[in-house]
């Protein structure tokens, strides 16, 4: 997989920072969807490794956030909730967005932490309903695949795209 802090979505060509000279941390800050504070007294390589990621965060978003969108209605018609990594309902299937540049990638995640170690319960619950959401999706029409255990996000799904008017796939959108 590709990742998309090292590759921009133009060719390889790093992306023109979309912070204008001048920009206030308060723009880094909303764009990157963290506190100001977070980002007060960067060093200057920092500083700009961050607005680089938020380019390229950007334009994930518009090539992706459709999918995201249509993902996640589908998933709460059946009668799913979403996880919330920030507080509020957790445990449910999660949504992972400007992970890797072919699209969102969909997992389920329980409401047991073990602390950084993923515990032998989540390990089976994983398991059970990776698939399920998978099977689920290609059901609803999205071009979605299982990630290989041996390759990175291993277990999470790929989604790519959803096939609209007997089976073509004209949803599909690939960042170039």
């Amino acid at each position: 997989m590709t990742d998309p802090f090292l590759v921009s979505a133009v060719g390889g060509e790093p992306v023109t920072t979309a912070r204008p000279s001048g920009g206030t941390n308060k723009e880094l800050a909303r764009r990157m969807r963290v506190p100001p504070d977070l980002l007060d007294d960067l060093p200057p390589d920092v500083a700009a490794r961050m607005e680089q990621y938020a380019a390229n965060r950007d334009v994930w978003d518009a090539t992706w956030s459709w999918l995201c969108d249509e993902i996640a209605g589908t998933l709460e018609a059946g009668g799913f909730r979403r996880h919330n990594s920030r507080g509020g309902s957790r445990g449910g299937y999660h949504i992972g967005t400007g992970v890797v540049n072919d699209g969102p990638l969909v997992s389920w995640s329980t409401t047991e932490y073990a602390g950084n170690e993923t515990s032998a319960f989540e390990r089976t619950v994983e398991a059970v309903m990776n698939p399920a959401l998978l099977e689920i999706l290609q059901t609803c029409g999205f071009e979605a695949r299982m990630i290989p255990e041996a390759e990175d996000f291993g277990g999470s799904i790929l989604v790519t795209g959803r096939y609209r008017d007997g089976g073509t796939v004209a949803a599909r959108r690939h960042v170039p």
